[in-house]
């Protein structure tokens, strides 16, 4: 009998202990003074029952231990939920900033790759070939809307876009579709435009072209755009492809508003 009581004593103060625990673990979860309002109530009740004889020291022993077990029931489940929210946390927070940095790299080789677009650009109408101009003026007009939408992205962090994808947006309204359309043609032009200044034709130097009579003859030795790229002006415009290929595969399969 004396066993009992000082073991139901004992378990008294780890009813309370175990409470701390609780309410250290949550503060704002588990407010201290309703807990243990609620622990010294249980405790009354039960000792009120050993003392009408309703209760032996056997019974409450066992009440407390039931009460201790679903308070660490309690804590370990605090515990568990912190550790996941604080790596679910962590996993949002690692996520938004690999985000973050992918969208400053792109941004810095957009405006990299749009200053190459102009000064191929200008090369293509410099050699002396009326139709080479089209598609170069198209290119430097693309490479400066490239630098002014990376540019203004690089010193205000937010997203602009230039004259140029408006025109495309105004075509697209125009045809009466979603202005992401507009963006679609775009970026397809946009690799259009890389892959012609990679596969046309440039004039090479001759040392020597003379013909029967003596006079220079016309230029006929080509070399291709790639072959003129130095490693890192190609591996540029090949990560500017890229990142406009990953650009455009949301815009292709995005619902339009209107259809949802």
């Amino acid at each position: 009998m004396e066993e009992d009581k000082i073991a139901f004593n004992r378990l008294k103060s780890d009813y309370h202990r175990q409470a701390d625990k609780l309410c250290l673990a949550d503060p704002f979860l588990f407010k201290r003074g309703t807990i243990y309002f609620k622990i010294e109530g249980a405790i009354r009740k039960i000792q009120m029952d050993i003392d009408m004889n309703c209760l032996s020291y056997t019974g409450g022993i066992d009440i407390l231990k039931e009460k201790i077990s679903i308070i660490n029931y309690q804590y370990q489940m605090v515990l568990f939920n912190k550790i996941i929210s604080n790596k679910i946390a962590t996993d949002i927070y690692d996520d938004e900033r690999s985000a973050e940095r992918y969208k400053l790299y792109s941004k810095i080789i957009g405006f990299l790759a749009g200053i190459g677009q102009v000064s191929t650009g200008i090369a293509i109408c410099s050699i002396p070939s009326g139709i080479s101009c089209l598609p170069g003026t198209i290119m430097a007009l693309h490479g400066l809307n490239n630098i002014y939408e990376n540019g203004y992205y690089l010193l205000f962090y937010k997203e602009k876009s230039g004259p140029i994808r408006e025109a495309y947006h105004y075509g697209a309204h125009t045809l009466g579709i979603d202005k992401r359309y507009g963006d679609v043609a775009y970026g397809t032009i946009d690799l259009a435009l890389s892959g012609y200044g990679l596969a046309r034709r440039i004039p090479t130097t001759r040392e020597k072209s003379w013909n029967l009579f003596g006079i220079k003859s016309h230029q006929t030795d080509y070399t291709r755009g790639i072959n003129s790229m130095t490693p890192l002006i190609f591996t540029l415009e090949i990560v500017s492809d890229e990142i406009t290929i990953l650009s455009l595969y949301p815009q292709i399969t995005e619902t339009p508003d209107n259809a949802r």
